[in-house]
């Protein structure tokens, strides 16, 4: 099994991953914040 957390080493991969976790943020975000707006209303 591979460990999942281990470092990958080509740029392409390294791109692609922190394109995905930086998509999700921002979603992430977008949500919070939608969120607190409708607590505040």
């Amino acid at each position: 099994m591979e460990n999942k957390l281990s470092f990958p080493k080509d740029e392409e991969t390294l791109d692609f991953i922190l394109g995905v976790y930086a998509s999700e943020i921002n979603m992430r975000s977008r949500f919070v914040a939608q969120a607190k707006n409708e607590l505040d209303e």
